[in-house]
């Protein structure tokens, strides 16, 4: 993200100074898309400043579910490599959160209720109601957890034991540490994604900075033969 900032700025640096150094009558003979001196960077500012604004109020909207987002974070559940390190994710929190509720006076359906809303994923959420009728019903949290089908055995086999044994909160923050260092290791493969798609981003913006560089110089040359 650092060097698609860096870009950001150079090209904004660029514009401007093509109008600097431009001191006769019409446009440059070369541009950026057209845009040129303190008017260009103008309106780059402007567009780039739009662009972030419309990131920010995505991410807004996103988080304060004014957009519906299930059927995306559905779709991205089921797809290789995303999916598992998002439900890891999602589990390292909820084993944590499940820990400490079990560790106070809470009953089952709060601590249920707790532990998925700290998810953040409708993926989970969308099972409380489900889940804490199992608990009504005289069912075990295995029971709830397991009807939902969301939930790996390992994750469902620590809590039948932590259940049997008495020890739920001792149980689930073992097993917290185990799905946190899986987490680590999928914040780091989206750190290299990030990396990777930030660069190719540069690239591209670079790449389009060529060929309209070119094009111009181009048609400078064909008017000068003509």
């Amino acid at each position: 993200m650092i060097e698609l900032g860096i870009c950001v700025v150079v090209i904004g640096l660029m514009i401007l100074i093509i109008g600097m150094v431009h001191t006769g009558p019409g446009e440059p003979g070369i541009t950026f898309f057209g845009l040129y001196g303190l008017r260009g960077l103008a309106i780059y500012s402007a567009i780039v400043a739009l662009i972030m604004a419309s990131v920010v109020g995505l991410l807004f909207a996103v988080k304060t579910e004014l957009i519906n987002v299930a059927p995306f974070i559905r779709l991205l559940m089921q797809l290789p490599g995303i999916g598992p390190g998002i439900k890891t994710l999602a589990i390292s929190r909820l084993t944590w959160a499940l820990s400490m509720a079990c560790d106070t006076e809470i009953d089952a359906c709060k601590a249920i209720e707790l532990s998925l809303r700290t998810t953040a994923n409708t993926y989970y959420t969308s099972q409380i109601e489900s889940m804490q009728l199992v608990i009504t019903q005289g069912g075990e949290m295995t029971d709830a957890f397991q009807q939902s089908n969301r939930f790996p055995d390992d994750f469902l086999d620590a809590l039948q034991t932590g259940e049997i044994s008495g020890r739920i909160s001792e149980t689930m923050e073992h097993i917290a540490v185990e799905y946190e260092q899986k987490a680590k290791i999928f914040y780091r493969m989206l750190t290299v994604i990030a990396g990777i798609l930030a660069f190719l981003v540069v690239a591209g913006v670079i790449f389009a900075i060529a060929i309209s560089i070119i094009s111009q110089y181009v048609d400078i040359l064909n008017d000068l033969m003509e």
